[in-house]
């Protein structure tokens, strides 16, 4: 168990192959070894402006992560080695890479889409696909949802839409599970 309180509130984070968590805090983009120790600030967002929910990219060279303010919710990559972060013109939050060359993003009018990604490069490959709607977003783009590494994801639907939660594979096949009556919250997948 790590707290990561000593950085202000939490927006995310992602668990490197090399145990160092990356989350994003009220400060930026922070690291701290997974065994313990003294959050690291890794970069600042600009004025009026918050970094939300980092994805680590295969590899461990980079983090995909949400950029909101200023009107807009971007997506954004920080290069590890560098401390860089490369601004992208994609629209949406809550990135999840998924094996393949996809980012899963939310939108905060409840849509979650895939959008082609080349995870060498740093950049959008093509047009985002719808994948599911009517989901329940913030404006900051989080969602309650969970996407695994193999396009597997899960969804909580808004309240006026009822609620349920669903299992949508790779093939678009869904599936749903539990009760439409249940309280679902931050669904994830299992690896």
């Amino acid at each position: 168990h790590v707290s990561l309180t000593a950085a202000g509130e939490g927006h995310g984070a992602t668990w490197t192959v090399g145990d160092t968590i990356i989350f994003a805090s009220d400060s930026g983009i922070m690291d701290v070894p997974a065994g313990g120790g003294t959050p690291r600030l890794i970069v600042k967002p600009d004025s009026g402006e918050a970094f939300h929910f980092p994805d680590i990219l295969p590899g461990g060279k980079a983090v995909l992560f949400g950029v909101s303010g200023k009107g807009t919710l971007k997506l954004a990559a920080l290069v590890r080695s560098t401390g860089k972060v490369k601004r992208l013109a994609q629209q949406g939050g809550y990135p999840r890479y998924v094996n393949g060359g996809f980012v899963v993003v939310s939108d905060p009018s409840g849509i979650l889409s895939a959008v082609p990604f080349d995870a060498e490069r740093l950049e959008v490959t093509g047009p985002a696909r719808p994948l599911a709607d009517k989901l329940l977003a913030a404006p900051d783009g989080d969602v309650n949802a969970g996407v695994s590494r193999t396009g597997d994801f899960t969804y909580q639907v808004t309240p006026s839409a009822g609620s349920r939660l669903v299992l949508v594979d790779r093939a678009g096949g869904s599936r749903n599970v539990g009760a439409d009556s249940g309280n679902y919250y931050n669904p994830r997948m299992a690896p």
